[in-house]
């Protein structure tokens, strides 16, 4: 099957909830990040396909309800294509109120090698402000070649601070394979925000766990 074909069908499995690969592999938290949970969230996705777009914000912000979070989703609150611009993005979040911007997509993974901590991930110098970061994925996105590279595949999800638009948080999950037969959309969403809530940045603390 070509890369392309295969792509998509992972995609389309994501969107209407199929079956993926493994939850959430590894996290990074900033070294100094806020002192307050985050309360009120816009959630965007980044896609080329609507459906998967909306599939993204949808399941991210129903397992953060679940934490006490609002979140608002990019497709209700972003006209035409204002989600591909970093700018609306961050007029949005003032708009509502937000705290941060929350944002995922599927990634290609540029590093094949296991990593020494699998634990924790790199972050690019792209990665650390909204704006550059929203940008690469944009470019990438938008590469005809991107998805069609051989390269294992995960899905990325970033944390912004709306008021610095600095990286507070990034999660990624383990490799995603179109034909696996384990954890659906809804799952995946849930582990990264359960991770979230386990490095502090929502949600009460959980019993004998104190603020950051």
């Amino acid at each position: 099957m070509p890369r392309i074909a295969t792509v998509t069908t992972l995609l389309i499995s994501l969107a209407l909830g199929g079956c993926l690969a493994t939850p959430l592999e590894s996290s990074w938290v900033a070294p100094e990040p806020p002192n307050e949970r985050y309360e009120r969230l816009l959630v965007v996705g980044l896609a080329d396909n609507a459906q998967i777009r909306a599939a993204y914000e949808d399941h991210l912000s129903y397992a953060l309800s679940e934490f006490g979070v609002e979140a608002r989703n990019g497709h209700e609150q972003l006209r035409n294509k204002e989600w591909r611009s970093s700018r609306r993005l961050r007029q949005a979040s003032a708009r509502l109120g937000a705290e941060g911007v929350l944002i995922t997509h599927l990634a290609c993974d540029e590093h094949s090698e296991p990593s020494a901590s699998p634990s924790l991930h790199q972050i690019g110098e792209q990665a650390r402000a909204l704006a550059s970061y929203h940008a690469h994925v944009i470019n990438d996105i938008d590469n005809p070649e991107y998805y069609a590279q051989k390269r294992p595949l995960r899905l990325e999800t970033n944390l912004y601070d709306a008021q610095s638009a600095a990286l507070i948080w990034s999660g990624r999950s383990a490799i995603l394979q179109p034909d696996a037969e384990h954890t659906t959309l809804s799952e995946l969403t849930k582990a990264t925000v359960q991770r979230l809530h386990q490095d502090g940045l929502i949600g009460k603390p959980a019993d004998g766990q104190e603020s950051p």
